[in-house]
């Protein structure tokens, strides 16, 4: 293409645009090459070229171009993708943390009683505590139990507060 294709408008005065765009690998990476190779096998099939037609003479390989795609998204995060693959106790997706938000989203409207930014902040803490209970499958009100029962017998070093979260005591 020598240059710019011309400009066109249809009948509704807007403007046609010049180049039609296909998803040619039904959103998988597709070999460009590979597919002008189909192509012209199956324009040579359909007797619109001619079976001697040489595509290789007419082929001009360019650089990229502005607008060019150079490798699909999933690509060229793939290590990051396929990290939950190294680590068997992560999740594939992210539904428990979509999960553990819908309270937040149902509750919504009773959070006009919080009265104050404070007060959200309070709620927040609060809706995370249950949330993380929840994680560790324990009850949110065993948790406060146990952790009070070994505050006041002294049976954990109280400023060790690692020892005294959720999944900690779940596992003892």
């Amino acid at each position: 293409m020598q240059h710019a294709p011309e400009k066109h408008k249809g009948e509704d005065k807007l403007p046609i645009p010049p180049y039609k765009v296909y998803n040619i690998g039904n959103n998988s990476p597709v070999n460009l090459l590979d597919f002008v190779t189909i192509l012209q096998e199956e324009l040579i099939a359909a007797g619109v070229l001619s079976a001697d037609y040489d595509l290789d003479a007419h082929k001009e390989l360019v650089p990229m171009q502005p607008g060019d795609v150079p490798i699909t998204y999933a690509l060229t995060f793939w290590k990051q993708t396929t990290l939950y693959i190294d680590h068997g106790d992560w999740d594939i997706d992210n539904n428990t943390g979509e999960r553990s938000m819908r309270p937040l989203a149902v509750g919504r409207s009773n959070f006009v009683g919080f009265g104050s930014h404070q007060g959200a902040g309070l709620g927040v803490c609060a809706y995370t505590f249950v949330e993380t209970c929840k994680l560790n499958t324990i009850l949110a009100y065993e948790y406060i139990k146990k952790v009070l029962t070994l505050i006041g017998y002294e049976k954990e070093d109280t400023n060790d507060y690692f020892a005294l979260l959720p999944s900690v005591l779940a596992v003892k």
